[in-house]
């Protein structure tokens, strides 16, 4: 035990939604939590874990596809599908890896679960 243990008053930051996961070439995953727009990367909380990094990520042209029941590779996959179909019937094409994106916390019951499926787009013509 170390001693003293010290505490600092700080702004409480609500939990966040969407809560995004997209997967790397590598097979590791990135896990992004979309910050409140009152804040900046100058004026959030520092993060104690080096692995954790805050950046801005530039506006983009996103189509979602919303969808409930689990998060999980499957129903990820299902929506996908249905998602890039439309995107083709429509004119769109994707122009990056499609993200999952969560807005549920765990004590949700899975049939509830409110998710999307995410990827950036570009209109075609």
């Amino acid at each position: 035990m170390t001693a003293p243990v010290t505490r600092e008053r700080s702004e409480k930051i609500e939990m966040t939604a969407p809560v995004t996961r997209s997967q790397n070439p590598d097979d590791t995953w990135t896990v992004s939590f979309v910050m409140p727009s009152k804040w900046t990367t100058e004026t959030l909380p520092m993060p104690n874990n080096a692995k954790v990094t805050l950046r801005e990520v530039p506006s983009e042209l996103i189509a979602a596809y919303q969808f409930t029941g689990a998060g999980n590779e499957a129903n990820f996959t299902k929506h996908l599908s249905l998602l890039e179909k439309w995107l083709s019937d429509n004119g769109y094409g994707i122009a990056g890896a499609p993200r999952y994106a969560g807005y549920s916390g765990p004590w949700v019951p899975g049939p509830l679960k409110r998710n999307e499926v995410l990827v950036t787009v570009l209109r075609l013509h």
